[in-house]
């Protein structure tokens, strides 16, 4: 009698552990899908938005990878380069041999309320990572360059949704 008692309450266990992981992963779902769309993504050198611009893409995002753990939302973006001009090292205070005009980010939810965009998902010691939070249809937070050492390039960073 004990060890069925063991085993019911040990299955009960397990259902409600499975049911937790299967409504956050709903959530997360959720979340990630509420990024698709195009964006006008900003990018600035400094500390807040009053200062200079330094990129701008645009971003969209279409394809949704329910494979993968967690699950990520990837696209395309554009940056526009005028003839002469290196917006990357306005921007990093460098030239950046990883962000090419034309990428595929990969988003994905990082924490409950942060999502993260890797804009150069095959780079290391280089390239652009985004990481905020997405309110409607404004997505602001902190953009980096990801290197092996400090200091790395950073600021704001805010996409605004141009349409669903």
């Amino acid at each position: 009698m004990a060890s069925c008692c063991r085993n019911a309450v040990f299955a009960l266990v397990i259902c409600s552990i499975l049911k937790g992981d299967l409504s956050a992963q709903r959530k997360t779902t959720a979340v990630v899908d509420s990024l698709r769309g195009a964006w006008s993504a900003e990018f600035w050198k400094a500390m807040s938005v009053d200062s200079t611009l330094g990129l701008t893409l645009e971003v969209s995002f279409d394809r949704v990878d329910s494979d993968s753990s967690p699950q990520t939302l990837t696209g395309e973006y554009h940056l526009a380069i005028l003839l002469g001009e290196d917006p990357l090292a306005r921007l990093f205070g460098h030239s950046d041999e990883c962000v090419h005009p034309d990428g595929q980010p990969i988003a994905s939810v990082v924490s409950p309320d942060s999502i993260e965009i890797v804009f150069t998902p095959d780079a290391n010691d280089c390239g652009l990572v985004a990481v905020g939070v997405l309110r409607g249809d404004l997505f602001v937070g902190r953009w980096y360059e990801p290197r092996f050492s400090d200091p790395r390039p950073h600021g704001p960073f805010r996409m605004r949704r141009r349409h669903r």
